[in-house]
């Protein structure tokens, strides 16, 4: 148990507090700090992600929790709103274990393109204030993030200290702002720059402030799609389908910026790329994007950052037509004017790009109209029937029998003169050509009987040495009328059928599986060649062979080649280590030095995999120093 323990600061980083620790632990080296602190001199001193926090905080006698440590002293709740809610629970749950490292990689920060810092940063101002309010300065959290080269309290330029961020050497040793040379630190970036874009900085700034202190739940890069999505649709960079117009949002984006900053602050891309990072947080969002990216997207919006606290009270999925049920504007139908209509099929104005919804009613009247629909009057708007229905139509009938006149009929169906006019005539003439089919049928369907019979009988009597199948070709359609209106009848009055007993052609399987084992071998060993590495597959093995059919099927016929098959093909495990090995390799031939980061980005690891690996690539760098 520690004998004492400093408090901690408002927005003070725990490796801040730790370093003010050892200042007035009088320890002579950084490792008994360690020990002290943690129970053992192994752990790394990290300045955004420290972890062994249960240990820690079992050595304070509980004098704060693991939870309040993440909360208000680390860089997490920077990048939670961006995580989903089970990497947020494995990175809070790895900073209470001795894996910092495994916590970079897991929130995928070291596979975003935006660099950390260079140097810890501080604010003159802010060390002042410190020192006179609390005897002491200290590393403030809001200055270590990405982008931010402004206080986000005194909208005063950070000055770089000579402290790594991220160390290389010495990275077991922990340094306290109070003990450095200020007269030998000096801005953080070009002043004049900064100046110029005061602006544009100051909003980063104060963004991210209200990140890390506004304790946003992780919402994942899925749901913040819909939140962008919508943003877009309202500037009209979303076509009808919701599709995303890239190209026109893209030049709009960098024409708001511009190439300079977005270059400064590595968020440039190049206008006509379909991969570029806004793609991949616009599109189906599978990889991590630094938060910055997504605070210059809200800034472009005129959103702040309370987008993110109130995302569940938000109505984020772009919708032109937002009900989800439509009234049925057919004024013959009982149901005139009541939301009653569930079906919609949204398309798009070829000539000026708007939606157009079309709604469709059980009672069979559709129609249309343009949308986005911006107020409740818009719902109860028509721009075009494009059908009546049978109600309307039936219903249109009984008007005209009980003697109205067409105008009379117009004004009580909502439609006008010539409508009712052309309507009338189709319907009548419809109806009476029913009457005088139904007349004709009935007159009819006897003697056309009694002549299709007698004529297939008459042909039956003529070929009697023939098959069914030949008998048919000759008299195709008296066939074809029988088989769709007398079937019982035809079906006893054909030639018996046939039963066709086909060739034996048996398959000498064992002789087959020994030549499919041999195509295997060979396959597996081009397969093996390849570089960049494939894995080994029964499905690649198939097409290479030719022999796909046979392994998905016969494979119960095949036991040589399913005891190969089962050699030879590759666990996604396996594949990896085989890949991890490659790389490795090529780079001790090039002469160059192995290291964890390159790996992982080379070799593609998913998340989910990069602890599995873990021991085969520490294996490899191993092999590298000896």
């Amino acid at each position: 148990m520690l004998s004492f323990f400093p408090p901690c600061y408002e927005d003070e980083l725990l490796y801040s507090v730790l370093a003010r620790f050892h200042q007035r632990s009088g320890n002579s080296s950084f490792k008994s700090t360690l020990i002290d602190l943690f129970d053992t001199d192994t752990i790394l001193a990290v300045t955004d992600f420290t972890s062994g926090l249960d240990t820690l905080c079992r050595k304070t006698n509980m004098l704060y929790n693991a939870k309040e440590l993440i909360e208000n002293h680390s860089l997490l709740p920077y990048y939670r709103p961006f995580l989903t809610k089970e990497i947020n629970e494995k990175v809070s749950n790895l900073l209470c274990t001795y894996n910092s490292t495994g916590v970079h990689i897991s929130m995928g920060i070291i596979q975003t393109n935006v660099s950390l810092p260079q140097y810890l940063k501080f604010c003159v101002s802010c060390y002042e204030e410190d020192e006179t309010t609390f005897g002491e300065a200290y590393w403030h959290r809001s200055h270590q993030l990405p982008g931010v080269y402004l206080c986000p309290f005194h909208c005063e330029i950070l000055n770089n200290s000579y402290i790594p961020f991220k160390k290389q050497e010495h990275n077991q040793h922990y340094y306290a702002l109070s003990n450095i040379d200020l007269k030998s630190c000096e801005p953080c970036g070009p002043v004049d720059y900064i100046e110029k874009q005061r602006g544009i900085f100051k909003k980063i700034s104060e963004y991210s402030l209200n990140l890390l202190e506004s304790k946003v739940a992780p919402l994942g890069l899925r749901r913040l799609r819909e939140v962008y999505v919508s943003y877009l649709a309202e500037r009209g960079f979303i076509t009808s389908s919701g599709r995303v117009r890239f190209k026109k949002f893209s030049a709009s984006f960098k024409g708001f910026y511009g190439e300079e900053i977005l270059g400064f602050l590595q968020c440039n891309f190049t206008e006509y790329q379909e991969d570029t990072w806004l793609h991949k947080v616009l599109r189906k969002p599978r990889i991590s994007c630094n938060p910055l990216r997504h605070l210059l997207l809200l800034l472009y919006f005129n959103q702040d950052t309370k987008v993110y606290t109130n995302f569940g009270c938000e109505k984020n999925k772009y919708k032109p037509f937002q009900s989800v049920t439509y009234p049925c504007l057919n004024k013959a139908a009982d149901h005139y004017m009541e939301r009653v209509v569930k079906e919609l099929k949204i398309s798009r104005d070829s000539e000026t790009g708007k939606p157009v919804g079309t709604f469709i009613c059980n009672c069979g009247f559709i129609y249309s109209r343009k949308g986005p629909d911006n107020s409740l009057e818009d719902e109860f708007r028509i721009g075009r029937i494009k059908n009546f229905g049978h109600i309307w139509e039936r219903k249109l009938l009984e008007l005209s029998n009980k003697g109205l006149s067409r105008r009379e009929i117009s004004a009580e169906l909502g439609v006008d003169y010539n409508t009712v006019k052309k309507y009338l005539h189709i319907l009548e003439n419809i109806e009476q050509e029913k009457l005088d089919d139904s007349a004709i049928k009935e007159f009819n369907s006897s003697s056309i009987q009694e002549k299709y019979r007698t004529e297939w009988l008459n042909h039956m009597k003529l070929n009697l040495n023939q098959t069914r199948t030949e008998i048919r070709k000759r008299k195709p359609s008296v066939y074809m009328w029988l088989y769709r209106h007398d079937k019982d009848w035809l079906y006893k009055n054909l030639p018996p059928a046939i039963n066709k007993v086909g060739p034996n052609n048996r398959v000498n399987w064992q002789r087959r599986d020994l030549e499919i084992v041999k195509l295997i071998e060979r396959e597996v060993d081009n397969i093996l060649a390849i570089d960049p590495p494939e894995r080994v597959t029964i499905s690649k093995i198939g097409q290479r062979t030719q022999k796909s059919a046979l392994l998905e099927k016969k494979m119960e016929r095949l036991p040589k080649t399913k005891k190969v098959l089962e050699e030879v093909v590759e666990s996604i495990e396996e594949f990896q280590i085989r890949r991890i090995r490659n790389i490795a390799s090529k780079k001790r031939e090039a002469r160059e030095e192995v290291k964890e980061w390159e790996i992982i980005r080379e070799a593609g690891l998913r998340p989910e995999y990069i602890g599995l690996m873990s021991e085969t690539i520490q294996n490899e760098i191993k092999f590298d120093l000896y």
